[in-house]
Order: structure tokens, then sequence, then C-alpha cells
């Protein structure tokens, strides 16, 4: 009969963790979770996966059986789910913020100025980093060696540009997703840096606790 073999699921779970590969093309998130299952069937047999692109596609059900593969059909216009936005939903008050004219701590006194869901407009240097950047970050930090300078005079963006068309400065550059940075925000901001971070989507509540305890902020 079919049993869970979960030796192997944790053989396997630490291989992948060890490739080199995952999240970005870097880190140990190359799989969250495996599952082997072991079944009374002919040695030919051969694993077969199916692969999805961002998080929004990973909570799609899908399945191979020998009349094929199946995929759940999503919603392809999930904006009939949403409410319609009104004229009073949106303020037409924009705060302007030219960060390279504030220091930190000034930037942080600008910004708590304004209660959330104010409008900001800025303007200024920032940096760009994402998971393997971050992850870099904190191996110096655990080294002894601290955050490097400009992760504490600067916001710091979770992005990455996609190719670079011609006659273009940058390409793509929307943000991603914050939660996959969560974990790093409060050694971050004890450490000196990361007060303000630029991203998209919800945070977790230890990123609430650390922004209340270290004066940060998430802009998203």
């Amino acid at each position: 009969r079919a049993f869970r073999d979960l030796v192997w699921e944790d053989y396997i779970l630490k291989m992948t963790q060890n490739l080199g590969i995952g999240a970005q093309f870097g880190g140990k998130y190359f799989c969250h979770d495996v599952r082997v299952v072991r079944l009374p069937r002919h040695g030919a047999s051969c694993p077969v996966g199916i692969g999805v692109s961002c998080s929004a596609d990973r909570q799609i059900k899908a399945k191979i059986t020998e009349d094929g593969v199946f995929l759940e059909k999503l919603e392809e216009d999930v904006s009939k789910y949403l409410p319609e936005p009104s004229d009073d939903d949106l303020s037409d008050h924009v705060v302007k913020i030219n960060m390279d004219c504030l220091t930190m701590d000034e930037l942080k006194q600008e910004l708590s100025k304004y209660p959330v869901r104010t409008r900001l407009s800025l303007t200024g240097t920032i940096v760009v980093a994402r998971d393997i950047a971050h992850a870099k970050m904190l191996a110096k930090i655990e080294s002894g060696e601290g955050l490097p300078q400009y992760a504490k005079d600067h916001i710091i963006y979770y992005a990455g540009p996609a190719k670079t068309p011609e006659g273009y400065a940058s390409g793509s550059f929307g943000p991603t997703t914050a939660g996959r940075m969560d974990a790093y925000v409060d050694a971050f901001m004890k450490a000196g840096g990361s007060y303000v971070t630029l991203a998209k989507g919800n945070r977790s509540k230890a990123v609430t606790k650390a922004c209340k305890d270290n004066g940060g902020f998430y802009l998203g």
C-alpha cells in the first residue's frame, strides 16, 4: 500500500536548500515543501512536477493522471470582486519629499507627521535590494561587520529591474513582494539601517513590531 517516506522527504528538502537556486535565483528556497509517496508500481515510473510562476498562481490545484495534465482554471476578471473606488477614496493631497535633502533621522521625523494612507511623492537616492542582497547583508551583521553605510543612509526598495530595452535607462522596475524580507527587518533596524522600506504587499506582525520598536516605516 502507499505510504509517505518521511526520511526521503527530509533528505530531498535539504538537497534543494543547498542547490544555490531559489527565490530570484539565490538562497535556500528552491522549494518550500517535499512530499515523497511510495506506491506499489513499476520501477520505470518517473517523478513528474508542475512548476508555476508567482505566488499569485501557487494556490491553484493541479493533477497529473493517465488522461493528462489538469490545472484549475482561475478567475480572469478578478476586478468584479473588488469594490469600485470613488473620488472620495483618493486624496488629492500629495506630500512631496526630497530624500536627498534629509538625513535618515530627519526623514523618519517627516514621515511621522502623516497618517496611514497619505500619498507620498518621493525624490532622491534609494537602495535597491531583494533576496540575495538581504542575505548577504545579514551575513555581514552576523560576522561583526555590520550593515553597509548605504543601508543606513537611504531607504530600501525591494525590487529588481527587468532587462533594459534599448534607449531606456532601465527595464520594468516594479516592487517585489515584501513578505519575503520580513525576517530581516528587525535585525537590520537594530543594526542601524533599513528604517524605511518600499515594496508591495502585506507585512507580518513581526515587521509591525519591529517598526514600533525601532521607529521604522513600511511604504507599500
